[in-house]
C-alpha cells in the first residue's frame, strides 16, 4: 500500500473513531449548523444588494393612485411611503438575522472548543502510538466535512422550505430570487466550522498538541453577547406584534363602514369633478354619510411634499421670515370627510360642495402645521403654496391632528394639508360609506351606491373598514412572526452555546476543584463556586440584553406609531430559558465531576 493511501486510511479511521466516540458533540454541531441556516436563509433569500446597499425584494403597496393630480417637485406618494416602511422593517429583520448568524457561529466555535478539550487525552494516545500531526489534521478536516455536509444539507433543505413559506405568506409581491446573500450565509457557517476545527492545530506550534489550555474568563464574553442578542430579538418580536394588534383593534375612524375603491377612465378634470359632485349629492340625499378621498386618506396616508406658508414674520434663528418652508402630508377629501373620519374642526370652516374647479383655491390644515408654520398659529385667511402649483391657496380652516394608522404613516410629516377633491379630482378615489342610523345598513347603502356608479362611468371594487385594517396590519404581523422565528432560533443557539462555554470552563476548573476538595471543601461548597459563576453569566446576559435591546426598542416608535419601547414581562419570558440553560450547562458537568476523588480531579487535564 502506498504512503498516501496509508495516510488517507489512517485519517479516515481516526475521523470515524472520533465521530463514533464523540457522537453527542457532533450531533450538536450538525444541529447548530442546520438551525443557523434554517433561521438565516429565509431572510437572506429576500435580501437584495443594490446601489444603496442591502435592500429587499419584498414589495407592498395597499394604496392605489399616484400623485393626486397635482404637480410635485419632490412629492413622495403614499405607495412609496409604504414601500419605504417595508424596506426599513426588513432592515430590522435583516439586522436580527445577522445577529442570529453571529450567535450560530459563536456556538459552533464554542462546541468545537469543548470538543477539542474533551479529546485531549485521546489525542495524547494517538500521538503516543505514532499518529502524526498531519494525520490528525486531515482526520479533523474529514470530521468537519461530514458534519458540514449533514448540517448544511439539512439547514439548506429546511431553510429553502421555510423561505418558500415566507414568500407565500407575504401579503404583497416578491421580486425574483437572487442567491448572493444565501451563499454568503452558507459560506460563513462552513468557514467557521472548518477554521474552528483547524484552530487547535494551527495554534499548537509552541506547545504539545495534547496539553490542556485553561479556559480564561474571557470566553464568557461571547456567551453573554449571545444571551443579549437572543433577548433583544425575542422582545423586539413581541413589541412589533403588539403594535400590529393595537392597530388592528384601534378604531381611528370608529364604527363600521364600507369603502368602494373607484377608478375612472376620464381624463378631463372638469368632467370627473362634476361626476364626483353628482355622486356626493345623490348619496347625501339618501341620508348617508359619505367621504370621497384620495387613496390612503382613510388610513392617514397621503403624498408627502413641500409647502410654503405665508408665515407673517415667523422667527427663525433670530431672523423674521415672511415665508416658511415645510414638508407636509397631503390629502384630497370631500366636504363630509372630516366628519366621516372623526376629524374635529378647531377654527374656521371645512370644505364645501362649492369649492370646485374654477373657484378660489382653498386648503384646510391641521393644528400642528398652523402652530408651527404661521405666526402665533393664526392661519385662517393666510396664503400658502402647495406642491409645485403656482397658485396661492387660502387657508379656510384648522382641524385636529388626525391619527394615522396605515402602514408607513410613521414616516410621514406631522403636518397635514387637506385639499378639495372637487378642485383636484383624481382618477382613483376611495368612497367611504357610513350609515347615519342603524336602520340604514351598510350593505344596502353599498348596493345603492354601486347602482349609481355605472351611470357615472366609474369602476368599482369594495372592502370594509375591518378588512382595510387587516390589510394594513398584515405586513406587521408577517414581520413580527419572522422576527419571532429569528428569536427562537437565536435562543436555541444561545442555549447550546452557553452550555458549551460553561462545559469548557468547568472542565478547565477541575484541578482547582480537586485542590479545594483536598484541603477540606465539601462538594456543596465547590458546586456553589460553579453556581456563582453561572449566575454571574446569567445576570450579565440579562443586563447586556436590557441595555443593548433598549437601543433597538427605543427606535421602534420611529418606525411604528404607538410601538412600545419596553416590556418587562416579555423580557423575563425571554430570559428564563437562557438562565436555565446557563445553570444546567454549569451544574451538570460539575455534579458529575464531584463524584470522583480529589486526586482524580487534580490530575484532570480537561
Amino acid at each position: 500500500m502506498t504512503a498516501p493511501r496509508r495516510h488517507l486510511k489512517a485519517a479516515l479511521a481516526s475521523a470515524a473513531t472520533a465521530l463514533r466516540l464523540d457522537r453527542s458533540t457532533a450531533i450538536l454541531l450538525g444541529a447548530t449548523v442546520a438551525v443557523t441556516l434554517l433561521a438565516v436563509l429565509p431572510v437572506a433569500e429576500l435580501a437584495r444588494l443594490g446601489t444603496n446597499g442591502l435592500g429587499t425584494s419584498l414589495e407592498m403597496a395597499t394604496v392605489r393612485g399616484g400623485r393626486l393630480g397635482l404637480p410635485w417637485l419632490d412629492g413622495r406618494t403614499a405607495a412609496q411611503t409604504q414601500q419605504h416602511a417595508v424596506t426599513v422593517l426588513f432592515g430590522l429583520l435583516l439586522g436580527l438575522g445577522v445577529a442570529t448568524l453571529a450567535s450560530g457561529t459563536v456556538t459552533i466555535a464554542a462546541l468545537i472548543g469543548a470538543r477539542e478539550r474533551g479529546r485531549a487525552a485521546d489525542n495524547a494516545v494517538r500521538r503516543a502510538v505514532g499518529a502524526s500531526r498531519r494525520v490528525l489534521r486531515h482526520a479533523a478536516l474529514l470530521e468537519a466535512g461530514v458534519i458540514a455536509v449533514v448540517g448544511v444539507g439539512a439547514g439548506v433543505g429546511f431553510g429553502i422550505t421555510l423561505g418558500h413559506h415566507a414568500v407565500v405568506s407575504w401579503p404583497g409581491t416578491v421580486g425574483a430570487f437572487r442567491p448572493e446573500a444565501s451563499l454568503v450565509a452558507i459560506g460563513a457557517v462552513v468557514a467557521v466550522l472548518v477554521l474552528g476545527t483547524f484552530a487547535p492545530f494551527v495554534f499548537a506550534r509552541s506547545r504539545p498538541m495534547t496539553d490542556a489550555e485553561p479556559a480564561p474568563h474571557a470566553i464568557f464574553g461571547p456567551a453573554v453577547a449571545q444571551f443579549a442578542a437572543s433577548l433583544t430579538i425575542l422582545v423586539t418580536a413581541a413589541l412589533v406584534h403588539r403594535s400590529a394588534a393595537d392597530i388592528e383593534s384601534a378604531s381611528s375612524t370608529g364604527g363600521t363602514g364600507v369603502i368602494l375603491e373607484l377608478s375612472s377612465s376620464s381624463s378631463a378634470p372638469a368632467d370627473l369633478g362634476d361626476r364626483y359632485a353628482e355622486l356626493l349629492e345623490r348619496l347625501r340625499a339618501d341620508s348617508t354619510l359619505v367621504s370621497l378621498t384620495s387613496p390612503g386618506a382613510v388610513t392617514g396616508l397621503g403624498t408627502t411634499a413641500t409647502v410654503i406658508t405665508d408665515c407673517g414674520h415667523c422667527p427663525a434663528g433670530g431672523i423674521a421670515l415672511p415665508l416658511k418652508v415645510a414638508m407636509a402630508t397631503h390629502h384630497i377629501v370631500s366636504p363630509d370627510s372630516f366628519q366621516a373620519l372623526g376629524i374635529h374642526l378647531v377654527r374656521g370652516r371645512t370644505l364645501r360642495l362649492t369649492d370646485r374647479l374654477g373657484a378660489e383655491p382653498v386648503v384646510v390644515v391641521n393644528r400642528a402645521l398652523a402652530q408651527q408654520n404661521f405666526r402665533q398659529g393664526e392661519a385662517i385667511g393666510r396664503k400658502m403654496l402647495v406642491g409645485d402649483d403656482k397658485r396661492w391657496y387660502t387657508v379656510i380652516g384648522i382641524v385636529d391632528d388626525a391619527p394615522a394608522w396605515g402602514l408607513g404613516s410613521r414616516f410621514q410629516s406631522p403636518y397635514t394639508v387637506y385639499l378639495s377633491i372637487l378642485q383636484h379630482p383624481t382618477s382613483a378615489a376611495d368612497l367611504l360609506i357610513r350609515p347615519r342610523n342603524a336602520s340604514s345598513g351598510a350593505d344596502r347603502v353599498r348596493r345603492a351606491a354601486a347602482a349609481l356608479l355605472p351611470t357615472l362611468h366609474l369602476g368599482v371594487a369594495g372592502t370594509t373598514l375591518s378588512e382595510l385594517r387587516t390589510r394594513e396590519v398584515a405586513p406587521l404581523e408577517w414581520f413580527s412572526r419572522w422576527i419571532a422565528i429569528e428569536g427562537f432560533a437565536a435562543t436555541l443557539l444561545a442555549a447550546i452555546g452557553l452550555m458549551a462555554v460553561l462545559l469548557i470552563w468547568v472542565r478547565s476548573l477541575m484541578p482547582e476543584l480537586g485542590l479545594r476538595r483536598a484541603v477540606g471543601a465539601t462538594g456543596a461548597q465547590t458546586l456553589l463556586l460553579v453556581l456563582q459563576q453561572a449566575l454571574m453569566v446569567a445576570a450579565a446576559g440579562v443586563a447586556a440584553g436590557a441595555w443593548f435591546g433598549a437601543s433597538v426598542w427605543n427606535a421602534l416608535p420611529t418606525i411604528l406609531r404607538g410601538a412600545g419601547t419596553w416590556d418587562t414581562r416579555e423580557l423575563i419570558r425571554a430570559a428564563w430559558p437562557l438562565v436555565v440553560a446557563t445553570l444546567v450547562g454549569a451544574l451538570l458537568p460539575a455534579m458529575r465531576a464531584m463524584r470522583g476523588s480529589p486526586a482524580r480531579l487534580m490530575g484532570s487535564t480537561g
